[in-house]
């Protein structure tokens, strides 16, 4: 029994012990205490809008507790202050605050500091005082457009070179709809346009838009006067589309290769179209879905065999006994999509280039265009004229205004 007292008596005097060093020790740390709180600044951006404008400060001292928080805003003669409060010995302050817009008009766009202070709870009452450098940009992105067509076929795609000018540019990218897409540098189309510029094709939906690190946002339509297309029937005989296509684009084709025979199953699909296939990680939609759109349907009367129209990408192979389906990318969002194919030479990943056999037929055979998510309307892609006003001569315009850039031979026959 006085084992036992003795030993919760040699327990007590250490608790008792151990509580009077620790107060002590704290005592003695916060008496003596000469180090000052410590200042953390957690926005994620140094470029702020009037329209969100929020800071994110944190003030810690784990010794001697807080005494006082003081935030203020400060450029040239102007100042605000935000915050001054007294803290009680705190351990930690969070300042979390959105500055309303009408409360920012006394700032102007450019620099702004923040001067944050924090005072400790001890006898020398510590203070630090930590200045951080943001930006108040106000201002949304420009959006100029460089070149478009004139006129365009309603549904009918079409590309648009433009620029975006924004000292503190984050993002371009394409909304359609609900829909985000990759906007790809100039350079991309033509390596002789300069960077800093940019192209999509569009067939008038879609917005292109651009926000800065401020959160500042622009969108705006690359829009032409658009006109009905005619209706031209679905199933059209290789020798009619010989015939039309060759007469039709007669001038062009004296600008570039001769075409072979399958190339002009394809219409006036350029020899080269420009537009690289790199970029695998751009955000273009899916290659194949359900094929709900009516496509160009050819009879080539004889088993005949398919050239590539141009480079590409093959993106897909669906197989199937005589009816295999191909989806090849063109690059920027563009796809030819081929149907009914009775043997495909390639698989997926391989590189399409004119000479080389894509695959053969044996009967009809069906070819889509799709444009990211959507299908369009063939006849009005396969179709010299309008391949010519749209892209063509679009190109050629941007090049002249963007400098008097080099053309290629056809680009110069448009522009004459």
């Amino acid at each position: 029994m006085i084992t036992s007292v003795k030993k919760w008596l040699i327990y007590l005097s250490v608790f008792v012990a151990a509580f009077f060093l620790t107060v002590g020790t704290h005592l003695i740390l916060k008496i003596f205490d000469s180090k000052p709180p410590y200042i953390e600044f957690d926005n994620a951006s140094p470029v702020m809008s009037k329209k969100r404008f929020i800071l994110k400060v944190r003030a810690k001292d784990e010794i001697s507790g807080l005494h006082r928080s003081r935030v203020v805003l400060m450029q040239d003669s102007e100042s605000m202050e935000l915050v001054n409060v007294q803290l009680f010995g705190e351990r930690e302050h969070k300042i979390n605050i959105e500055v309303e817009e009408n409360f920012l008009n006394v700032f102007r766009d450019g620099e702004i500091i923040v001067l944050v202070t924090a005072t400790d709870n001890s006898r020398k009452k510590n203070t630090k005082t930590v200045e951080y450098k943001l930006i108040l940009d106000s201002t949304p992105p420009k959006i100029r457009f460089i070149s478009k067509p004139d006129t365009s076929l309603l549904g009918s795609p079409y590309i648009c070179f433009f620029s975006v000018s924004d000292a503190n540019l984050s993002e371009i990218f394409l909304r359609d709809g609900f829909q985000k897409f990759t906007i790809l540098s100039a350079n991309e189309y033509d390596e002789n346009l300069p960077l800093g510029n940019f192209f999509s094709i569009l067939t008038g939906t879609e917005f292109i838009t651009a926000v800065d690190k401020a959160g500042n946002l622009t969108e705006e339509r690359c829009t032409t006067n658009f006109t009905q297309p005619e209706k031209v029937g679905k199933n059209l005989e290789i020798s009619k589309i010989l015939l039309d296509r060759i007469v039709e684009a007669e001038g062009i084709i004296a600008a570039i290769s001769e075409l072979s025979q399958t190339k002009r199953i394809f219409g006036d699909v350029p020899p080269r179209l420009g537009l690289k296939s790199s970029k695998t990680l751009a955000n273009f939609g899916d290659s194949i879905d359900n094929i709900n759109f009516r496509g160009l349907w050819i009879d080539p009367l004889s088993s005949t065999q398919l050239e590539c129209p141009t480079d590409g990408v093959i993106e897909k192979v669906i197989p199937g006994r005589g009816h295999i389906t191909v989806s090849l990318n063109i690059g920027a969002g563009l796809r030819l999509i081929f149907t009914n194919l009775d043997k495909s030479y390639l698989t997926q990943g391989n590189k399409c280039s004119q000479g080389i056999i894509l695959g053969s037929v044996k009967g009809p055979f069906g070819v889509y265009v799709k444009l990211r998510d959507k299908f369009i309307d063939p006849d009005t892609f396969f179709n010299s004229r309008i391949f010519t006003q749209n892209f063509i001569k679009v190109a050629a315009q941007a090049k002249k205004r963007l400098g008097n850039l080099p053309l290629t031979p056809l680009e110069s026959a448009v522009l004459k």
